[in-house]
Formats: structure tokens, C-alpha cells, sequence
């Protein structure tokens, strides 16, 4: 036993250092891309532009724009390649973009009462082609919205290839990652629905699938796959914004949840504040009164919240016992999710437009393990526990001597071969008596007459084993119930098997008694199940009767030479 858990041991310390390895491993593969991509991805060109008068303006976060109103920006290349191309992402602007007053590209503007989507990021790749004399870019920006939100930014210039490598490479992983997070919510969701009530789950697994699927959502419809894909459309952004905006609901309610006392309180008015924001919101934006980008600010408030909220959480989840032992995990899960929570908030208040939704996806990463840690300890406690229940009820269904079914085994089958019988399916019924246990008791004494009864319910399991279950009734009587295909066949087979086991036993060198059975075998076919045990049990008698006769004479036979 020591050798086996010094392996366990030896085999987790092996995992633990395989996983390191891999970890520092991608570290450093990650690290040797980036120093590659640094000498092979597209030129930034930087931020700063010039207005119509040749003034530089800083086109990275615009202030005081009015909403409908153009500026026009402007920047000279000295010359440009064949196969050159200017790539940058703008937020909340629409665009024209002139290459030496030609017009190469134009966004549509919408102006639409009843219905505005917002126009969010969206990138833009423009092809400049081979000029050897100085080219200049004009772009026409029409600020969507009155606020200091709109920007240009990520500008990248270089072959297609170098300014792939600089867009997409940094925005790939962020992009697998939501998919793999929306992938793994929606397998919770489901696992959830379709198992609730089979396993013991908590329905914090639903709160915690459907904030998983909101994250994702958000940082995956404004990637720039999507819009390789599909071309870009306000409809992926809206998207976006309600699944924002609706974030701090499932939390609310994963607290709610939990919570007792005034914890409950603050985290029921979290849920109340959660869905009138989603409400007013969709209103105001949907009847055109304002666009989800002027009304996120509440929302910003809620995440802002959050960060209570989960302290608490963890708190209530360390309670219980069975995640204590892990407690040390949990408050680093917290941690990380609070400072992915923060950092995202005013990284993405400041202005900074990179990289807010990475530390959205840190923050529901952390949570997703932080719930699942605890959800998997519960479930394995239970499962132990469960086992544990099973196993007591399964020594209570058994005779603790022979480790046959009992009566109680039998009556908790019963309904079993009632309804095997009710669908007129024939099962055997074999009722047996241990003949000469009450002479092996008097004459060897109890200890002896249990080793019979122990070596008969020995023999009878060996010769109907997969044919059906067996069962001590009490004291030297056995039941059999055959539920295969021929019960009669198994019947024969069976019997003939058990003949052979007795036969064998008492043939043995040592065996101070002799070992013997009465039974009666019936068919079910039109009877009741207590109808066929009471004709089993008369044949098994008439049969015992039978042998009793035929022994009679040769125990005369014994005892005549001692009488004279």
C-alpha cells in the first residue's frame, strides 16, 4: 500500500512539473514570435496627423467632436510600394478615405430613429500602390456620437503580410480564447439543464455559463475575424454592447444566490439596478433616443461593484468545508479577477483601446475556475458520499455469512420481477433446503453447520452466476430467481453445475458431513410471483421428503452393526 502512494505522489509531482515545463515552454516560443514579428510586421506610423491647416492633431482619442460633423486628417507618405497598405481601426466614426484625392473607400451613414446600431471598431485595409513621388491619405471622419470616445488608432503600413502579422497576430489570442470560453459556457449551460436532477449541482453553474457566454460575446464581436469573415456590420456591435451591458445580471444573481443577511440585500439590489439598466438602456437605444455607446455608464458602475461582490462571493463559498483546503487558490482566483476587473475598467475609461478585453477574459477565466473548483470539490464530496450510501445500502440488502441477497434484497427486487412478469416475460423460481443442517449443528456444533450453509451458498453462486440472483431466505433456505432469455434452459445447466460442486465437496479428504438439497423448480408463465415461490416451495418439499426416504434405510444399515 506504502509503494502505491509513494507512485501517486511521484506521479502527481511528474504532472505538476510536465505542466511548468509546458507553461515556460510557451513563454518562451511566445516570446521568440514576438522578437521575430518585431523585425517582420508592418511600420506604425504613429498618431499624429494634420488638420487642413497643416496643424498636427492627435487622431488617438479625438476631444470635444461634434456628432454629424467631418474633420478632415491628413498624412504624406514620401513614397509607397506595390504592394502597400495602410491598416488601422477606427471607434465611432464614419469614414472617407482619399489616396491622392481618389476615393477608396466610404462608410454608410446611418441615421436611423427607430432603430441605431452603433458603429463601435472596425478596421479599415487600404491599398496605397507603387508611387515613387510623395502620396498623401485623406480621411473624411464623421464623428458618430458627441463625445471624446471616437479615435484612430493601430495605423500599420507595410507589405499585406507584414501588416497581417501586426494586426491579427496580437488579436488571435484573444480571439481563440473567447471561442474556447463561449464553447465552455454553453457546455456548462447545457450540462446544467440536461442534469440538474440527476447530479448535485449548484445553480451557480447556470449564473456562472451565462456570464462566461455574455464575456465572450462581448470581446468576440468586435474582433477582426469576424469581420474578415462577414464584413463589418453594426449588428455584431450591438450584439456587443447588450451582451456588456447585461454582464453584471448573472453575477448579481450568482450572488444572490448565495448570500444570506445583508449580503443578500446588497446583492438583490445589484440584481434590481442590473435589470432596469438592461432595460432602460435597450429602450433609450432601440426608440433612438440615445445609442448604447452615450449609456454605458451605469453599467461601468455595476462592474465597478463587482469587485465587492466577489469578495463576498469567495467568502460564502469558504465556508464550506469542502473548500477550505483550497482556500489559498480561491483568494488568488479573486484576486486575479478583481485586478482583470479593474485594470479592464480603466484601461477602457482612459481611452485605451488594446487591450481591456484581455483582462475581461483573465477576469472570467479566473471565475470560471474559482466556480469550478468548487462545484468539482462538491460534486467529488457528494460522489464519496454517495458511494459510501450505496455501499452501506448495499451490505444491507446482503447476508453478512454467505453474501447472498437477503429478504431484504429480495423485497427490494420484488417490484423488478413483478413487472418482468406483468409484461409476460417468464422467469424461473428454484427453492432450495439444506438437508442434515440441524444433525451437523447437534452433532459438530454451530460453527460447523455455518461453514455448510458458507460452502453451499459458495456452490449454489458459482453454478447460476450470470443466469440470475441469488438469495438466502433464512436459516438453511435458498432462493434462486433465473431473468435470462431460457430460464429453463439456465435451470438445467445450472442444477446439473451444482450437482457436480456438491459431488466434488463431498469427495473431499477431511469433510466431516455431507452435503445435500432439496428443490423445486416453477416457470412463471400465468402465475403470480408469491403463486410460483408456493408451488417452488411444495415441490422443494415433496423432493426433500423423497431424499429422506432414501436415505432412511441406509442409516438403518449404519446403525445395525453398533446395535448388535
Amino acid at each position: 500500500m506504502k509503494l502505491f502512494q509513494k507512485i501517486e505522489v511521484w506521479a502527481r509531482q511528474f504532472v505538476a512539473i510536465e505542466i511548468i515545463c509546458l507553461v515556460l515552454i510557451a513563454l518562451i516560443a511566445a516570446h521568440e514570435n514576438y522578437q521575430h514579428y518585431t523585425y517582420s510586421t508592418g511600420l506604425s506610423i504613429g498618431e499624429v496627423w494634420e488638420d487642413e491647416s497643416g496643424n498636427p492633431i492627435k487622431i488617438n482619442g479625438f476631444e470635444n467632436v461634434e456628432a454629424g460633423k467631418c474633420y478632415s486628417l491628413y498624412y504624406t507618405f514620401p513614397n509607397t510600394t506595390a504592394n502597400q497598405v495602410l491598416a488601422f481601426r477606427s471607434r465611432h466614426l464614419y469614414l472617407d478615405i482619399y489616396v491622392d484625392d481618389i476615393l477608396i473607400s466610404s462608410d454608410r451613414y446611418i441615421d436611423s430613429r427607430i432603430f441605431s446600431p452603433s458603429t463601435g471598431n472596425r478596421w479599415h485595409y487600404i491599398p496605397l500602390g507603387k508611387h515613387d513621388t510623395p502620396v498623401t491619405v485623406r480621411i473624411d471622419a464623421t464623428a458618430a456620437f458627441s463625445s471624446s470616445r471616437c479615435a484612430i488608432n493601430r495605423m500599420f503600413t507595410g507589405s499585406y503580410q507584414e501588416v497581417i502579422r501586426a494586426t491579427v497576430i496580437p488579436l488571435l489570442g484573444t480571439f481563440l480564447a473567447s471561442c474556447l470560453l463561449f464553447i465552455v459556457g454553453l457546455i456548462l449551460f447545457f450540462f446544467y439543464v440536461f442534469f440538474r436532477r440527476k447530479l448535485p449541482m449548484g445553480r451557480d453553474i447556470i449564473y456562472l455559463s451565462i456570464c462566461t457566454m455574455l464575456v465572450t460575446l462581448w470581446t468576440s464581436m468586435e474582433s477582426l475575424f469576424l469581420q474578415f469573415l462577414f464584413g463589418y456590420t453594426e449588428l455584431l456591435q450591438l450584439t456587443a454592447y447588450m451582451s456588456l451591458i447585461a454582464i453584471p445580471l448573472p453575477l448579481g444573481l450568482l450572488g444572490y444566490n448565495r448570500f444570506h443577511g445583508k449580503p443578500k440585500i446588497f446583492a438583490g439590489l445589484y440584481v434590481t439596478f442590473s435589470i432596469l439598466n438592461v432595460l432602460i438602456s435597450a429602450i433609450l437605444h432601440f426608440c433612438g433616443v440615445s445609442d448604447f455607446h452615450n449609456l454605458l455608464t451605469p453599467t461601468h458602475v455595476l462592474l465597478g461593484f463587482t469587485v465587492p461582490l466577489l469578495a463576498q462571493l469567495v467568502h460564502s463559498y469558504l465556508q464550506d468545508e469542502i473548500t477550505k483546503k483550497h482556500s489559498k487558490i480561491l483568494i488568488v482566483l479573486l484576486f486575479t479577477t478583481s485586478i482583470g476587473i479593474i485594470v479592464g475598467l480603466v484601461g477602457y475609461l482612459s481611452g485605451v483601446f488594446v487591450d481591456y478585453s484581455i483582462m475581461a477574459l483573465v477576469a472570467v477565466s479566473s471565475l470560471n475556475i474559482f466556480l469550478l473548483l468548487y462545484n468539482f470539490n462538491m460534486f467529488t464530496d457528494m460522489f464519496r458520499k454517495g458511494l459510501e450510501a450505496d455501499f452501506i445500502h448495499e451490505l444491507a440488502l446482503r447476508d453478512y455469512m454467505t453474501n447472498l441477497y437477503n429478504r431484504t434484497g429480495f423485497a427490494e427486487h420484488q417490484a423488478t420481477y413483478d413487472c418482468l412478469i406483468e409484461h409476460r416475460t417468464p422467469i424461473g423460481i428454484l427453492q432450495f433446503d439444506l438437508n442434515n443442517l440441524k444433525t451437523v449443528n447437534d452433532t459438530l456444533g454451530h460453527d460447523e453447520g455455518d461453514l455448510l450453509i458458507a460452502s453451499f451458498a459458495a456452490c449454489l453462486q458459482a453454478s447460476f452466476v450470470g443466469k440470475g440472483n441469488c438469495y438466502r431466505m433464512g436459516g438453511d433456505e435458498f432462493l434462486v430467481i433465473l431473468n435470462g432469455h431460457d430460464p429453463e434452459k439456465d435451470y438445467r445447466i445450472g442444477i446439473d453445475a451444482l450437482r457436480q460442486y456438491c459431488d466434488n465437496h463431498n469427495q473431499t479428504a477431511g469433510i466431516s458431513y455431507y452435503m445435500e438439497a432439496a428443490h423445486g423448480f416453477v416457470l412463471s408463465e400465468g402465475l403470480s410471483l408469491s403463486e410460483a415461490m408456493a408451488i417452488a416451495d411444495a415441490k422443494m418439499y415433496e423432493t426433500k421428503k423423497i431424499l429422506k426416504e432414501k436415505r432412511a434405510p441406509l442409516s438403518a444399515q449404519e446403525k445395525a452393526p453398533g446395535e448388535e
